[in-house]
């Protein structure tokens, strides 16, 4: 896609049983599982 000149974007997700006590970005970004990419092209 980004060979194509297209914004590639990432999405990915984590689900949790119960809630972290401590919510921060090391925290919440580990164990994360990618769901797919997302190709998007400029307007002319």
């Amino acid at each position: 896609m980004a060979a194509d000149g297209l914004r590639v974007i990432g999405i990915a997700a984590r689900w949790y049983d119960v809630l972290p006590s401590r919510i921060t970005p090391d925290a919440i970004e580990s164990e994360m599982v990618i769901l797919g990419l997302v190709g998007l092209m400029d307007p002319p």
